[in-house]
């Protein structure tokens, strides 16, 4: 088990895992952008602020998706024998990149199917992620160092491993969770706005985001296997 961890990013799902983390006994630092969130992440975790210079043995980047890709790469070039690990919703866009990372060998994918529906370090649990399932996600490159890792990580904030490439993830978030999500907010866009053409906005904003574009294509292709299997 690594002996420190780095959170990179203090929202609702970095703060549970820095707080499941400390509950365990390990170390954590904590770094974010947003001064504001970082000074609440470490009251509420216990956790310390990262100086900039301190080695972490396990890196965790909990950014917003847009921005994943790109820590991810940083962070590679700030530790270069850290284990990295992400919890973003899609994964193809993310371990896309992963060929740009010296040692690509270190990152795993990795995704918590866990939420709360207050944002922010504020609403963070340290039993947020028990018994929930957490996806774990390899490149041909990841190593069995760099899994095992990631797994004593998962087990120890008590969720449970599932391992699936990324097409497989993309696919089953497609389904379950991105599609509701944008149905959602395409039936309360008129309620909201209360103008009926901003409505034709919502969907071709979803549909042209570079990390929502394999949901979309996993659910279109699922619709035209559906459809040939009705026929």
């Amino acid at each position: 088990m690594p002996a420190t961890y780095l959170v990179v990013g203090t929202g609702l799902i970095g703060t549970s895992i820095a707080l499941g983390l400390r509950a365990a006994g390990h170390e954590v630092l904590l770094s974010d952008n947003d001064a504001e969130a970082l000074d609440v992440a470490i009251a509420a975790s216990g956790g310390r602020r990262w100086d900039g210079a301190e080695p972490a043995d396990l890196v965790v980047v909990a950014t917003p998706p847009r921005s994943v890709a790109a820590v991810i790469r940083q962070v590679a070039e700030v530790f270069p024998d850290a284990v990295i690990t992400d919890v973003c919703s899609v994964k193809q866009p993310v371990l896309a990149a992963v060929d740009l990372v010296p040692s690509p060998h270190r990152v795993v994918g990795g995704h918590p199917m866990a939420g709360h529906e207050i944002h922010g370090a504020r609403a963070a649990r340290s039993n947020l992620f028990v018994d929930r399932p957490w996806v774990v996600t390899r490149t041909t490159a990841t190593s069995a160092a760099a899994i095992d890792a990631v797994l004593a990580m998962v087990a120890t904030l008590g969720a449970v491993a599932v391992e699936r490439s990324a097409a497989e993830h993309d696919r089953a978030v497609a389904l379950v969770s991105h599609t509701p999500q944008a149905v959602a907010s395409v039936a309360m866009t008129p309620a909201r706005a209360k103008e009926r053409h901003i409505f034709f906005k919502v969907i071709p904003s979803y549909m042209s985001s570079p990390f929502w574009a394999p949901c979309w294509g996993a659910l279109l292709g699922w619709v035209a296997r559906w459809r040939r299997a009705v026929a």
